[in-house]
């Protein structure tokens, strides 16, 4: 599951009635991705070529759970080099960021939190039992933790597949604009990346330096990988994957 579909109506329904539209968004990232592995990066490297970035994109697969241990694991060896960070997450609404910012302040419980979203939302990311909620439960508890910032990326429920790019694009820029001073961590669908969202050159095109680490390899890619080297691995488009995530490891 690439991408989550939220099936609340509203006048913010998602167009997927039509799955060819969700399953051509699918494959156009699939494609973009390649099928070939051509380069490696060890853990100390990876964290010096983030250090020469602006942005750090984390694709999202929603339900895997060895993927966000992953994540949150390099979130963590960014901080321990002194990093300074902000999370823009698509797992948050725009309209809950008042909340969030509450949470943070330490004003809110996260189970106060987790019922307010509820309430005003049920397809909430941090009880979707379809997805992965610990870890966007986890996301939120280690900025907390560690006093970062958080960033909303588009309204919830969904904006329509065709205009939520855009969206995302300019809460991205929102994030850059207000925290010149950290490394915004971008963690979306992996499928925005690149192909039709292609979110990584929308954003790139000022200017802004950044690296993007996929999500769950597509199958093929993985089909074609040899046994992993490294800590991550970079596949044509220039996403970076999680050796661990390929088959053998």
């Amino acid at each position: 599951m690439w991408l989550a579909a939220a099936c609340t109506p509203s006048t913010f329904a998602w167009d997927d009635a039509v799955p060819a539209t969700l399953q051509g968004y699918r494959a156009a990232f699939a494609e973009a991705v390649g099928t070939e592995l051509r380069g490696s990066l060890t853990r100390e490297e990876l964290l010096l070529e983030i250090g020469k970035n602006r942005v750090l994109w984390l694709g999202d697969h929603h339900s895997s759970s060895r993927l966000h241990a992953l994540q949150l694991q390099l979130l963590d060896d960014l901080h321990n080099h002194g990093r300074r960070l902000v999370l823009a997450l698509e797992a948050i609404g725009l309209q809950d960021e008042p909340q969030v910012r509450k949470y943070l302040a330490g004003e809110l419980t996260m189970e106060s939190l987790r019922q307010q979203m509820r309430a005003r939302w049920n397809g909430s990311w941090l009880d979707d039992r379809e997805l992965d909620p610990w870890h966007y439960r986890s996301l939120l508890a280690f900025a907390k933790n560690h006093q970062l910032p958080v960033v909303a990326l588009e309204p919830t429920p969904r904006l329509r597949l065709s205009h939520r790019d855009e969206v995302l694009e300019t809460n991205i820029r929102r994030a850059l604009d207000e925290h010149e001073d950290r490394l915004v961590v971008v963690v979306v669908g992996q499928a925005h990346l690149v192909g039709q969202g292609d979110l990584i050159e929308r954003v790139d095109r000022s200017g802004c330096r950044s690296i993007a680490i996929g999500g769950e390899p597509p199958p093929s890619l993985r089909g074609s990988a040899p046994g992993a080297r490294g800590s991550v691995q970079q596949s044509q488009a220039g996403l970076w994957w999680f050796a661990e995530l390929f088959p053998g490891d």
